[in-house]
């Protein structure tokens, strides 16, 4: 192999290696950010329903026509269990079928104020809150589809960038180390 070729090929790994990791950087840091940005958005629903059931009267009965009102929720298909602080549940917008849950959630809460994974699909996020001098534990879950298709976007237009470029690079490093290192041939 040739001085020019070794030197392009050594240049030309060099920055791919580092490009790739930067690009690795950006893909675990826009998953970071759509995660937070999920979780926040439970979090805002989650606040939601705690008001609703401080300033109802009757959560209820009250409850099914509320939900149903706001079914335009920022969260896509949106499950909500609610249980007293005997952890009965006494209200779900599940219709139709039989309503189930962890009960292993119910008991990290007893620890914890809130609860979230996302290695479920649906994600989870859970909290317990104290309303009115009664506590609460409040599931919620949704998809995030949304999110994760962006990322799952950014992950193809990531591979597409880094392929383009490490050939880029190769054909730049090639060229160019054959212009400076002409005048050593001679």
């Amino acid at each position: 192999m040739s001085l020019k070729r070794k030197i392009a090929l050594t240049i030309s790994i060099i920055f791919s290696l580092l490009f790739g990791i930067v690009l690795v950087m950006v893909y675990f840091s826009f998953n970071d950010f759509r995660r937070e940005e999920f979780l926040d958005r439970f979090r805002q629903r989650l606040e939601f329903t705690s008001r609703f059931i401080s300033q109802s009267k009757d959560f209820e009965n009250e409850a099914p026509l509320f939900f149903s009102e706001n079914s335009d929720n920022i969260l896509l298909d949106e499950k909500i269990l609610v249980f007293n602080d005997q952890k009965h549940l006494i209200y779900s917008t599940i219709k139709d079928r039989n309503v189930s849950w962890d009960d292993d959630i119910l008991k990290i809460l007893e620890k914890n104020n809130s609860y979230y994974s996302e290695e479920n699909s649906p994600e989870i996020y859970a909290a317990r809150k104290t309303i009115n001098g009664e506590t609460y534990y409040i599931l919620t879950s949704a998809y995030d589809s949304n999110g994760k298709s962006k990322l799952e976007y950014l992950k193809y237009l990531l591979i597409t960038a880094f392929i383009t470029c490490t050939l880029l690079i190769g054909l730049f490093s090639y060229y160019f180390m054959g212009k400076f290192l002409k005048p050593l041939e001679k």
